[in-house]
């Protein structure tokens, strides 16, 4: 995180903007402190209770695989650097959250499949309720 962010208040923006919901996190953090500490800060809270902030690891380090421009650092005296590190650490981040990535991605091609087939049965469930409403009423019509 302290590659992709050179100056503080956007690199607490985002932070902030990530955490909205665990604000229990955002209070134990110091945003006074360097860049460097509060990372580590983030890392240490996040790892202390692994199993509750798992979704929210997960996100983060994938949001951060999504980024491919780097706006604060492009404004900085050394750009060409800084961008060139920012996109190293993140093509690394990218190789070890890849096979999350793949499964996140079967686990929304299963889930759209289930949705898919739950929609094919109840179309289906609805056609038969029809066809059986039909029938009743041409019974009754027919002698």
């Amino acid at each position: 995180m302290t590659l992709i962010f050179w100056n503080k208040k956007p690199f607490e923006l985002y932070l902030r903007g990530m955490f909205q919901d665990h604000s229990e996190l955002l209070a134990r953090l110091d945003f006074g402190a360097t860049k460097r500490e509060v990372s580590g800060q983030v890392v240490n809270l996040l790892r202390a209770n692994e199993a509750r902030y798992l979704d929210l690891t997960v996100a983060l380090m994938l949001d951060i695989t999504a980024m491919d421009t780097f706006p604060n650092l492009i404004s900085q005296v050394d750009a060409d650097d800084m961008v060139a590190k920012a996109g190293a650490a993140v093509t690394e981040l990218r190789r070890w959250t890849a096979k999350q990535q793949e499964v996140i991605q079967e686990h929304e091609a299963h889930a759209a499949a289930i949705t898919e087939s739950a929609k094919k049965a109840q179309d289906g469930r609805a056609f038969a309720q029809s066809h059986e409403e039909l029938k009743g009423r041409f019974l009754k019509v027919v002698p």
